[in-house]
C-alpha cells in the first residue's frame, strides 16, 4: 500500500487510460504495483518448493535455482532501467524519483 500512494502524485487520475474501460498504457502504479509482484510471486515459489524428502534438494535442482535467479535480475533489471528493451517488452512505466526508485531496489532485492 506504501508504493501505491508513493506513486499516486505521479499520474493523472483523469486520463483515459486510468479509466475502467480504457486502454492500457504504462504508469507509475502499474509499474510498481506489477514489479513488486512479480518480486514476491518468485520469492513465494522459492520458499514454498519442497524440497528434500520428497523432491531433489534446491541445491541439486540446478534448472530451477537458474529459473529463479533469472527471474530476480529480470525484476532488478526492470527496478534499474538497466536495460530499456526489457521496459518496453514488459511495458513498464518510467520511475520518476530517483528515491522512489531506491526504494524499490532495496525491496525487490
Amino acid at each position: 500500500m506504501y508504493w501505491q500512494n508513493a506513486t499516486v502524485p505521479f499520474v493523472n487520475t483523469t486520463a483515459e487510460e486510468m479509466q475502467p474501460d480504457g486502454d492500457f498504457a504504462p504508469n507509475v502504479i502499474n509499474t510498481v504495483v506489477f514489479l513488486l509482484n512479480t518480486a514476491m510471486q518468485v520469492s513465494v515459489f522459492a520458499v514454498n518448493y519442497g524440497g528434500w524428502p520428497h523432491m531433489e534438494s534446491l541445491k541439486q535442482n540446478k534448472k530451477l535455482v537458474y529459473g529463479l535467479g533469472l527471474a530476480y535480475a529480470a525484476v532488478w533489471l526492470a527496478v534499474t532501467d538497466a536495460f530499456p528493451p526489457l521496459n518496453d517488452g514488459l511495458e513498464v512505466g518510467f520511475h520518476p524519483l530517483i528515491s522512489l526508485n531506491n526504494g524499490s531496489r532495496g525491496f525487490c532485492c
